[in-house]
């Protein structure tokens, strides 16, 4: 490759010509282009580097020969890939028979003159679901309803739940020949009960263990869950069985193959991969945090043809996203945010959330009653307000935390702020 980019031949020919030559023990096109950009910039160095992330040069081991000949011998129609599809994880989840939309779903395109649409906030008392989920890295395992007006208890945890996941499992062994799987979910109070520990100990199933208040750990948390609600969110639903079927068609429209990258976001999430290439990377000499020039996206995209085709697709769906336009329009997002703000003199306004959406009548009555106040206490003397009683109700907490406006200080460029633990509703 030094050599080729030498004479003056690009990356390109370089790797039609590698292929020509080495055929399938040619370099791939990414450590090509890797090592042109290098070249580019000056580093002519042909050796590795002293420190190195990944994989270690050999596996091959004794101490790792003698695992694998121990696995096979408890099971000898183990796979290599069995790893990660050993693991069971799962958690509860609340269906609400109305949720309003987040204010990424809700934001909208206008101009500086228009009004943001108004939203309403979910009533406190709107009915709702809980669904108990489990899956693996292969398919959805199994889903447990809980009974209306229950709460999720360990007995019931223990005794209609998770049985109904134990039989899955069992199916699962008896068709796919899998053993050893390991258990996985967080610590909620009825899954950390006395109870609930006798129970998965009698299992056989292998625990694994969830580190306390890490909810980012919790693949459920943070990959299953959002995924979900942001396709139920918006949605009414009447009876008991509508909640039931929007669950299940949220599930279906999951695809197989993300359970599996799910399962490699959790490990992902598990280690510092991306810190300990930045800290080889310091190690070895290469301080230079400077990003390697590469081919992409054209230097300029706020075109005439782009700008009128964004207006377009905003025209047509004021809440359309900037990612949805990235996709359809394959530019980067920052041109197509200059495009909608600079270009179209547009801006991204989150719909005004109010307690109720009023109907003709509600707004009817509160015009009135305004104008029955005004009416009575306009023109009259201001001792006469004091005739007026009025009076609510109020909550109050043994334990509220400070607001983050009041919770502000002042730190420097090195230091941590402080934290503040959120309201526990047990208070």
């Amino acid at each position: 490759m030094f050599y080729n980019y030498k004479r003056g031949i690009n990356a390109m020919e370089c790797i039609t010509e590698m292929f020509s030559v080495f055929r399938e023990q040619s370099p791939t096109k990414t450590s090509i282009y890797k090592c042109y950009s290098r070249f580019r910039l000056g580093y002519m160095c042909l050796d590795d580097d002293d420190v190195q992330t990944g994989r270690p040069i050999t596996t091959a081991t004794d101490e790792n020969i003698t695992k694998v000949e121990e696995l096979v011998g408890e099971d000898r129609q183990i796979t290599i890939r069995q790893r990660h599809s050993e693991v069971i994880t799962g958690d509860e989840i609340w269906v609400y028979f109305y949720d309003t939309q987040t204010k990424q779903q809700s934001s909208k395109w206008i101009f500086e003159d228009e009004v943001p649409n108004t939203i309403p906030k979910r009533f406190m008392a709107v009915g709702k679901r809980m669904f108990a989920i489990f899956f693996t890295t292969r398919e959805l395992l199994e889903f447990v309803m809980l009974p209306a007006k229950h709460t999720v208890t360990a007995a019931w945890y223990t005794e209609c739940c998770l049985p109904k996941v134990f039989q899955a499992v069992e199916t699962l062994r008896l068709k796919s020949g899998i053993r050893g799987m390991k258990f996985h979910h967080d610590n909620a109070p009825a899954h950390t009960a006395r109870r609930t520990k006798e129970f998965l100990k009698q299992s056989g199933l292998e625990m694994i263990e969830h580190p306390p208040y890490s909810s980012d750990l919790a693949p459920c948390d943070f990959w299953l869950f959002p995924n979900l609600k942001r396709r139920l969110k918006g949605r009414h639903f009447e009876s008991e069985s509508e909640p039931i079927a929007a669950f299940l068609e949220a599930v279906e429209c999951i695809p197989v193959n993300s359970y599996s990258k799910l399962f490699d976001m959790w490990l992902h999430r598990c280690q510092r991969s991306t810190v300990e290439r930045w800290a080889a990377s310091f190690r070895s000499g290469d301080a230079d945090v400077t990003d390697l020039p590469r081919s992409g996206k054209p230097v300029s995209a706020t075109t005439s043809e782009n700008i009128a085709l964004i207006e377009s697709m905003v025209m047509e769906d004021k809440c359309i996203t900037v990612n949805q336009l990235e996709q359809r329009m394959e530019i980067s997002s920052g041109a197509i945010h200059t495009i909608l703000t600079t270009e179209l003199g547009y801006r991204s306004i989150c719909g005004k959330w109010v307690p109720h959406k009023l109907s003709e009548n509600q707004r009817l009555a509160r015009l009135n009653i305004a104008k029955k106040l005004l009416e009575t206490y306009e023109n009259c003397d201001s001792r006469r307000l004091t005739e007026i009683i009025t009076g609510d109700e109020m909550w109050v907490y043994y334990s509220t935390p400070y607001s983050k406006y009041k919770k502000r200080s002042w730190v420097r460029g090195d230091e941590q702020p402080a934290k503040i633990p959120r309201l526990d509703f047990r208070t």
